[in-house]
């Protein structure tokens, strides 16, 4: 008997556990379904996005509703046609990694001499965040201009420079804006590739440091004007001797006077007088005559403009000097004799830049007169 109930509970716990371990397959085999399921209809929800924003995108494009004068061009329109209206910046997901990158270019494009608003910065912002197929597919195109507008600024110059100088006869070949869709459309990452459109010459990289520098100066307030009066030079005590000593402080000319609260005029003075007087082209007598001046009262903001114009000249340079070539740098008035991007040897000019200036200016008037008429 008790052998017979042993038997029993035996049999009864041996039920228990395959009617647990049923259950448990149908629920497995219930989530397996459910997952089966779901995946085609993510992938049926993705391909219907890509589907829809590429007619959309397709609609646009033809009709241009924002009138974007850079979709207009034959490079994006062919662009967007070999990839079949693909969009190139966004997908279902939101924002790719190569918007961002560009978003972050175009964000610091002062830092090349350029306007971030000259390149949709403003729109891109509002678009951004908005969730819409409608807007994202918008916002690919905005982007796209965008950087058509910078990419063909900061390699080929924003100004064309046969038209601004009437003299200028160096060929360069202008930017392969195919190329340059294609090659960006293949990467995940682009701020490297976006960061070579730039000239990469060291003279271009020196007047970007500058430009960083000045740039600096004008938010601390830049420097006070020196009156004029009379020619300050070494023995000379006069009440503007500390002044003149701030002035040449603030642009490193002179580092850790040692008396600088007096009004003399010592030898420790007149040495950055002839610094900053070699560094401007200037006759370095270490007196501070008219000329001299002249040139300390030049204000941050002029020589802001003055660095950003010559970013400019180098844009419109080939990328490849040659081995051996003449440089003129027109912040610091010099003439350097380059080899192997070596500088073998360094002469003042004197008068150039504001020929120069004069030239760039009186271009930039005729190019504005001759697109308003």
């Amino acid at each position: 008997m008790i052998r017979t109930v042993k038997v029993a509970l035996l049999s009864q716990k041996i039920g228990s556990r395959a009617i647990t371990n049923t259950a448990t397959f149908l629920s497995q085999l219930k989530l397996m379904l459910l997952l089966c399921l779901l995946v085609p209809l993510s992938a049926q929800a993705e391909t219907d996005w890509q589907e829809q924003s590429s007619r959309y995108l397709e609609r646009l494009l033809i009709e241009n509703p924002k009138r974007l004068p850079e979709l207009e061009q034959a490079a994006l329109i062919d662009f967007y046609r070999e990839r079949s209206y693909v969009p190139v910046w966004t997908n279902e997901a939101g924002r790719m990694d190569r918007a961002y990158d560009l978003l972050l270019v175009i964000t610091r494009a002062g830092d090349e001499g350029l306007d971030p608003a000259d390149y949709q910065l403003g729109t891109i912002r509002r678009y951004w965040n908005e969730t819409g197929m409608g807007e994202s597919v918008q916002l690919d195109l905005i982007l796209s201009a965008a950087l058509f507008d910078y990419a063909t600024d900061v390699y080929n110059g924003r100004y064309a420079a046969d038209v601004l100088d009437e003299d200028w006869n160096i060929h360069k070949e202008p930017l392969n804006v195919s190329a340059l869709f294609a090659d960006i459309a293949r990467q995940k990452s682009i701020e490297q590739r976006l960061s070579q459109l730039a000239p990469q010459h060291p003279g271009y990289l020196a007047l970007k440091e500058q430009l960083h520098r000045y740039r600096e100066l004008a938010q601390q307030g830049g420097w006070q004007r020196l009156e004029w009066g009379p020619v300050l030079e070494v023995g000379l005590q006069h009440e503007q001797v500390i002044a003149l000593k701030r002035r040449l402080a603030t642009t490193g000319d002179l580092i850790d006077h040692p008396f600088p609260g007096a009004d003399v005029f010592d030898y420790w003075l007149e040495q950055a007088v002839k610094r900053y007087q070699d560094r401007n082209g200037l006759d370095a007598d270490g007196k501070v005559g008219p000329q001299t001046r002249r040139s300390l009262n030049i204000s941050v903001a002029d020589k802001i403009r003055q660095i950003r114009v010559n970013m400019e000249r180098w844009r419109w340079l080939p990328r490849d000097l040659g081995s051996r070539y003449l440089m003129v740098n027109m912040t610091g008035f010099e003439l350097y004799v380059v080899e192997e991007g070596a500088i073998l040897e360094t002469m003042p000019v004197h008068g150039i830049q504001s020929l120069l200036d004069d030239t760039i200016d009186a271009g930039v008037r005729r190019h504005h007169s001759a697109s308003n008429q």
